[in-house]
């Protein structure tokens, strides 16, 4: 026999017992035993008790994302942690969640010397939308506060369960925050408005917004020192007399919309 074909012959043997060595390997690695993932009680353990902030931020959002009832009682108790970045991820699924429950122990977070923290805490309202917080809320917004137009826009978000609009004393304050002579704290009234208003009064006090936008303001005021260009509120709303008057008709046509099916 040749020596190629013997050589060639070697080399098939060779990679025929490389796979069955392969497979051999699969087939015992399948019936060893696998480690058991982490459950809740070991998510909620780390949230609680660990020494790591970051981790214990990751622990709470596997917590947060636990579907379990369980999860509510374990973000409750880290919502009251000394550390702010962990009290602020609680606050985070907590509104996620829309834990009813939370309102009033998240209300109290507000009053806490961090600015994650408060933030978190005025998304987390908003997004539970329960009419208890409009209180709260209000008075977040004060020309001092950097979050008063977050907290105006999470205003909005508060719903009255009997009609579904944002309450009545909630939208009032909305109304006389378009009057403001603080640029953001307008602008997030508007939007607050866009979100959940439901009223001809808010759309006449939006119309005449719209046709005298720069009333009560400086010209300085919509422009950015340092860049020159429009200053931007709630991170992603440009400021200037025009964006105020498209604005003002965003929010009318969604309080129309919105009046619409109510009469509907």
């Amino acid at each position: 026999m040749p020596a190629g074909v013997k050589t060639a012959l070697a080399l098939l043997a060779l990679a025929g017992a490389v796979v069955l060595c392969y497979f051999a390997y699969e087939g015992l690695r399948a019936k060893a035993p696998q480690p058991e993932p982490p459950d809740l009680e070991d998510y909620a353990r780390k949230a609680r008790y660990g020494t790591d902030p970051r981790a214990r931020c990751e622990a709470i959002q596997k917590v947060g994302r636990d579907a379990s009832p369980d999860a509510v009682p374990v973000l409750l108790e880290t919502l009251q942690d000394p550390n702010e970045y962990v009290a602020a991820a609680s606050a985070r699924f907590l509104g996620k969640r829309r834990v009813t429950e939370a309102v009033e122990p998240l209300t109290r977070q507000l009053e806490r010397d961090s600015r994650d923290l408060r933030r978190a805490t005025i998304y987390a309202l908003g997004d539970i939308g329960h009419p208890s917080a409009a209180k709260a809320l209000a008075g977040q917004i004060t020309a001092r506060n950097p979050f008063a137009a977050d907290a105006a826009w999470a205003m909005g978000k508060l719903r009255d369960p009997k009609t579904g609009g944002i309450p009545d004393d909630a939208e009032q304050a909305l109304i006389e925050l378009l009057d403001s002579s603080v640029l953001r704290i307008r602008i997030g009234a508007i939007h607050g408005l866009r979100l959940g208003a439901r009223s001809q009064a808010a759309v006449d006090a939006l119309d005449d917004l719209k046709r005298d936008p720069k009333r009560g303001l400086d010209e300085a005021i919509f422009t950015d020192p340092r860049t020159g260009k429009p200053r931007m509120i709630l991170e992603k709303f440009p400021a200037s007399p025009t964006h105020i008057t498209i604005f003002c008709q965003w929010a009318i046509d969604a309080i129309r919309a919105r009046m619409g099916e109510k009469e509907g």
